[in-house]
């Protein structure tokens, strides 16, 4: 069983990662940080293990699984 912390830390840095991919991509939006595409506040759906890009440029329980979109 994992430590409760050590899971934060870890789903707080693929959030991290995530959110990178999210504003390099052209259709998120920086004032309101939601995705233009699927309209989602990425500031939260980022946190979520089992979201994905709607683009495909992360996926579910991944950290980057196509950084290249």
């Amino acid at each position: 069983m994992t430590n409760l912390g050590e899971n934060i830390q870890h789903r707080k840095e693929i959030a991290k990662e995530r959110m990178l991919i999210c504003m390099e991509c052209e259709k998120y939006n920086n004032i309101t940080t939601q995705c233009k595409e699927c309209g989602c506040v990425m500031l939260f759906k980022t946190f979520l293990p089992n979201s994905t890009c709607p683009l495909n440029k992360w996926g579910a329980n991944t950290e980057n699984t196509n950084k290249d979109n």
